[in-house]
């Protein structure tokens, strides 16, 4: 993903008290997150996908991504040039994000208290992001499958629902309070292997994506792999693609 920035946009002057846009409201517009395969000259914009650029877009709320998703981009433009080829302003951003060694990130920290400072603020923010993503994918769970029955045995019917967080067991407590993603990521199953059913887990076949039953009458997902998508999305994808 990258940072597209637009030469010229559209004038939104008439939408607001004393006909003018405010520039921050502008500028928040100018920035547009793009697949690297963006034609910037044929959309007459500029390439900015720069660590600070990232960063000063989480703090100006230029996009609708949490603090783990700007994480993840800054993460990969260090893993594409290395921690040692940023600019000195850029290596402390990373340093900030928890990116890098520990020997990196100490050698650009003030000091000890500052290196303290910044690993006390990234866990607070990575804590509040993992928690509003379980939020958001237990809401759209609900909303698909509560009120669903499942016939367990002859004329027993047990909720659709309770079955799912029956199943889920603590993995998203796992997740939101500990980070524990999957077995791949973290050596442990995790509530992505229960979404998609990863294979070598105890949810092969079995995970959320593969259950047959009905959603609810209006749900906008046509089934449970499509479901179990966007639940994916939310929790482990959010932000990082479009």
């Amino acid at each position: 993903m990258k940072i597209a920035q637009l030469q010229t946009v559209e004038s939104h002057d008439n939408l607001f008290h004393g006909g003018i846009e405010p520039e921050y409201r502008k500028d928040r517009r100018k920035h547009i997150i793009v697949q690297d395969n963006y034609d910037f000259v044929g959309n007459n914009a500029i390439d900015v996908s720069a660590v600070a650029q990232w960063h000063n877009g989480f703090k100006k709320k230029w996009f609708k991504i949490d603090y783990r998703a700007f994480k993840d981009h800054i993460k990969a433009i260090v893993d594409l040039v290395g921690f040692g080829q940023l600019p000195a302003n850029e290596q402390r951003i990373a340093a900030q994000y928890n990116i890098g060694t520990v020997v990196e990130q100490r050698d650009v920290a003030t000091d000890e208290d500052e290196l303290q400072k910044w690993g006390n603020r990234f866990g607070k923010q990575v804590s509040k992001a993992r928690t509003n993503r379980v939020i958001e994918a237990t809401t759209v769970l609900f909303k698909n499958v509560k009120g669903v029955v499942v016939e367990v045995a002859p004329s027993t019917f047990v909720p659709a629902l309770l079955i799912i967080i029956s199943e889920m067991g603590n993995l998203l407590d796992m997740y939101e309070n500990r980070g524990l993603v999957s077995l791949a990521e973290d050596g442990t199953e995790g509530i992505e292997d229960f979404i998609v059913g990863t294979t070598g887990t105890s949810f092969a076949g079995n995970g959320l994506k593969d259950k047959t039953w009905d959603l609810v009458s209006n749900s906008p997902f046509a089934n449970y792999q499509e479901l179990a998508d966007e639940l994916r999305d939310i929790i482990v994808l959010k932000g990082s693609k479009l």
